[in-house]
């Protein structure tokens, strides 16, 4: 399925970080390097309309065929490992090798935060479960997990925080199907 959606004012978040946030320049590098990605999390929920504020990027890889397109845009964008004791972040060298030991790495790149989430992972759920559908914003086609996935995952989620958006989310589908 393939929907068009205008490209949403992104911008609105950018003045609010610490660090840059241009989530159309991570998506833009993430498809320009054929990365075969899915992209959930919050901005997957602000493009299916959800009313929240999101400060990254978070993707799902596809196929280990997308480790070595990564590793190039994350090494193209000074990418950093953000961990508890430094929030600038620990910079490696990227490789497939090192990103497919990762269930879920949390960055910081020179275009705002980028989260990688292994398989399994989010939610519990497998990669296999990921329902997707295409989203062209401006001048990209990007995948995108479907609402009811990102429903399900956020239910399924330990999260209390993930857990409390089940409800706008629900609303949010409501909506749509009219």
């Amino acid at each position: 399925m393939l929907t068009r959606w205008p490209l949403p004012d992104l911008a609105v978040l950018e003045g609010r970080r610490p660090k840059p946030f241009d989530p159309h320049r991570l998506l833009h590098e993430l498809v320009r390097a054929d990365v075969d990605f899915v992209l959930v999390g919050g901005l997957a929920e602000v493009l299916h309309g959800a009313p929240y504020d999101t400060d990254d990027v978070d993707i799902v890889l596809r196929t280990p065929d997308a480790l070595a397109p990564l590793a190039a845009v994350l090494t193209m964008l000074d990418a950093r490992v953000i961990d508890a004791d430094d929030q600038d972040g620990l910079g490696l060298e990227w490789t497939p090798e090192l990103l497919a030991t990762a269930e879920r790495l949390p960055f910081v790149t020179d275009a705002g935060r980028l989260d990688l989430i292994g398989a399994p992972g989010f939610g519990q759920r497998t990669l296999a479960e990921v329902e997707t559908e295409q989203l062209v914003l401006g001048d990209l086609a990007v995948c995108v997990a479907s609402l009811d996935w990102l429903i399900a995952a956020k239910d399924a989620s330990p999260s209390r925080v993930h857990r409390r958006m089940v409800p706008t989310l629900l609303a949010l589908r409501d909506e749509i199907q009219g």
